[in-house]
């Protein structure tokens, strides 16, 4: 967990998807990335699940549904 400002730097990466710019937490130990629907264009074709989602604590995490995305951050994918 980011403890101040400066480690912050280590964990938030600003982004631009789909012309929206936002900030996000880049997990390189996570399986699935997770974003919000207000960045996604509104025709997106927004899938349901097939599969749940939980947590680290096994909390589970309710989503509207998927949406295959690719990015990169500083060059790689």
């Amino acid at each position: 967990m980011a403890s101040d400002k400066k480690d912050m730097h280590d964990v938030y990466v600003p982004i631009q998807l789909f012309g929206h710019k936002a900030v996000v937490l880049l997990d390189t130990g996570c399986d699935t990335s997770i974003i919000g629907a207000w960045l996604l264009p509104d025709d997106a074709d927004v899938r349901p699940m097939t599969h749940a989602l939980l947590a680290a604590n096994g909390t589970y995490i309710p989503l509207e549904g998927e949406y295959k995305v690719h990015f990169w951050v500083a060059g790689r994918v």
